[in-house]
């Protein structure tokens, strides 16, 4: 969907630059109807595959990949998740540069840091590790619980490890929502 490049701006401030890649849009609505007609060849010719509801699946990744490209909306979900963890000096989440950003562009600052799946081959020390996981479930166990609001991709590439063994959490594309009675069953089957 986007690029992400390292650019500084007037005031000599780096940041991270995302970049809608040129006729996004075009290219996934093709891509939505050709899924579409395949599902809906699929439910005529093959009854039995009612039961995954491909149709159903393909309407929800249309609503998922067009929220993943709104950049507006992905940038108000870096405020809301860094509202949510202000407090909380082991996590750092980027500001965004709103004079930069538009709905094809999120400007935020830029995190150097190494990506998790780049630690897999480092050989940490048992303390720096004890940390990152103590940290990391209290910040994963605070955004479902406490906050009702999650980051929804949260793969090695989306994560940093700074130097200070502080973590960063990029790309807020895809965030989820759990209303009370969710947290509610999930607690309760948690319990």
């Amino acid at each position: 969907i986007s690029q992400v490049h390292r650019a500084i701006l007037h005031t000599d401030k780096t940041v991270a630059i995302k970049i809608q890649r040129p006729n996004t849009s075009r290219i996934v609505e093709t891509d939505l109807e050709i899924l579409r007609d395949i599902a809906q060849l699929l439910t005529r010719y093959l009854p039995e595959i009612a039961l995954y509801n491909p149709i159903g699946n393909i309407n929800e990744f249309d609503k998922s990949i067009h929220r993943e490209m709104d950049f507006i909306r992905e940038a108000r979900n870096i405020e809301r998740f860094n509202r949510n963890f202000i407090q909380n000096k082991f996590l750092v989440i980027p500001t965004v540069h709103w004079d930069y950003t538009t709905e094809s562009i999120l400007t935020m600052d830029f995190i150097n840091g190494t990506k998790f799946s780049d630690l897999i081959d480092q050989d940490l020390q048992p303390e720096i590790i004890e940390t990152i996981v103590e940290n990391g479930s209290d910040i994963l166990l605070k955004q479902l619980f406490e906050y009702g609001f999650f980051h929804a991709d949260p793969h090695p590439g989306n994560i940093l490890l700074l130097p200070d063994q502080r973590i960063a959490f990029l790309d807020f594309g895809m965030m989820g929502n759990l209303d009370e009675e969710i947290l509610e069953n999930l607690g309760e089957m948690l319990y």
